[in-house]
């Protein structure tokens, strides 16, 4: 069926980098990223409050009973400012993902941006702090954590999670390197070789995890295409079939598409049976043959890859029928 496009538009495409990220994910997974960066801002806002709030509680337990601190307590308290510090960055990181005018590309940045930020952060003051009470270096600190997992809970591009895996492994030697030059903390060579160790393991990992996440969302967004339209929103089903909310890949125009389930999984059925197809064809060119500004136009008709038979017709705005009828029910019954 052939289509004219008689209306010209400026374009008003996004950036490369959007249209990679937007067209590699579906919408719904795209959106994830919104709450995703929320979650990470919210667990890593409340690991930080943790020990300023012990800290100032035993300090105030001790003064309130008269108890005397040790020598080193308060020698800690400029590492429980800089971790309040850390916690309003990430209470601000978790405010601004509210904002709906923000792209899914500019979160995932914002995100990794801030994944960065956050591990210079644990580095520099774990090392300090923990050679300031224990007097050498701790084996491990929760940089590596975070490298691993922000890619397991953020989906995008391997090679841009693989960027700000490195970029933020890299904070743990550089602290110490900061360390070492300003005569803070008296690092050894075995210190700085454990760190590059650590930090390429954790790399490695969250190169794998961004693989495999990405991958999955990849073969989702595969699974929705429905010819030349993409899947976005489950509308309804009924007995024969699926309504989604599509999208055009190339003229980015809505769409409503009506689809043949495949047989269950265990169904015994070898597929859709023939009197199925020929119902869904007739219903099909039925509605293609209708001329009336009352109905809806039918744009396509085809059949996916995996032999899923579908229809797309023109999107229309509005409550669906059963809605309408449970609401009509509603106020009649009111009425009496």
């Amino acid at each position: 069926m052939a289509e004219h496009v008689t209306l010209l538009r400026p374009d008003t495409s996004p950036p490369s980098s959007e249209r990679g990220l937007s067209s590699a994910l579906p919408p719904d997974l795209l959106e994830q990223v919104r709450g995703r960066v929320r979650l990470l801002a919210l667990f890593l806002m409340i690991g930080f409050a943790i020990d300023p709030v012990l800290y100032f509680a035993d300090y105030g337990v001790a003064a309130l009973i008269g108890v005397q601190l040790p020598s080193d307590f308060l020698k800690r308290l400029p590492f429980q400012w800089a971790n309040l510090g850390a916690m309003a960055v990430s209470a601000t990181v978790w405010g601004v993902t509210r904002h709906r005018n923000l792209t899914p590309s500019r979160l995932l940045t914002l995100g990794l941006v801030y994944e960065v930020i956050i591990c210079f952060v644990i580095a520099f003051g774990t090392v300090w702090e923990y050679y300031l009470v224990m007097h050498h270096l701790p084996l491990m600190t929760w940089v590596h954590a975070v490298v691993i997992l922000f890619p397991v809970i953020l989906p995008g591009p391997p090679r841009r999670m693989l960027i700000a895996a490195i970029s933020a492994a890299a904070m743990m030697p550089l602290s110490l390197v900061l360390l070492h030059v300003w005569n803070i903390v008296p690092v050894p060579a075995d210190g700085f070789f454990d760190a590059l160790i650590q930090g390429a393991f954790s790399v490695g990992l969250a190169y794998m995890s961004a693989r495999v996440v990405y991958g999955l969302g990849r073969e989702v967004a595969r699974a929705r295409e429905m010819g030349s339209y993409r899947l976005e929103e489950k509308l309804g089903q009924g007995g024969m079939g699926e309504v989604w909310r599509a999208r055009h890949r190339m003229l980015a125009r809505p769409a409503a598409i009506k689809l043949i389930r495949r047989s269950p999984v265990g169904d015994t059925r070898a597929g859709i049976s023939e009197e199925a197809q020929r119902r869904f064809e007739r219903e099909a060119q039925v509605i293609a043959s209708l001329r009336s500004p009352h109905t809806v136009g039918l744009f396509d008709f085809g059949v996916a890859q995996d032999g899923t038979f579908y229809y797309a017709m023109e999107l229309l705005e509005g409550l669906d029928a059963d809605t309408m009828v449970r609401r009509c029910s509603c106020s009649g019954s009111a009425a009496w």
